[in-house]
């Protein structure tokens, strides 16, 4: 009968629950360490990302600065369509008074065709700063875009 368990005295009862106890005392102590660490990991793992986005809004940051603004590039846009509105106009004027024949100059006797050519250069010549101030236009548009 020594070996049943009422055979137990109570100070072996209490001695084997105190055991248990700090088993199961030392398991949560672990458990709570190894929730500290993994907390403490996780936290720097999130610090390491903030320092990520932080820097990615720094640098968006400096782009934006460094782009025109939409007040700026408007400005700027009106002030070539308006040249280029001028430029217009002086074309279509040169070419009126070439097709009249009034861009001769008076005491000068010269052959029709050499007028022609004339007038055939500098429309060439109009166009192609038309051309480049509405590339130049362009350009501007797509950066605002």
């Amino acid at each position: 009968m020594a070996d049943s368990p009422s055979a137990h005295t109570a100070d072996q009862v209490l001695e084997l629950l105190q055991r248990q106890l700090d088993d199961m005392r030392l398991q949560l102590d672990e458990r709570y360490h190894t929730q500290i660490d993994a907390l403490a990991l996780a936290l720097a793992d999130m610090g390491h990302r903030l320092d990520a986005v932080n820097e990615f809004r720094a640098q968006l940051g400096d782009l934006i600065a460094r782009l025109a603004t939409r007040a700026e590039v408007d400005l700027q846009i009106k002030a070539l369509s308006e040249r280029i509105d001028q430029l217009s106009t002086l074309i279509g004027a040169l070419s009126q008074q070439f097709s009249t024949g009034q861009g001769v100059i008076t005491g000068q006797h010269t052959e029709r065709s050499t007028t022609r050519s004339d007038d055939s250069l500098l429309t060439a010549r109009a166009a192609a700063l038309l051309a480049a101030l509405s590339l130049v236009a362009a350009i501007i548009l797509a950066i605002v875009k």
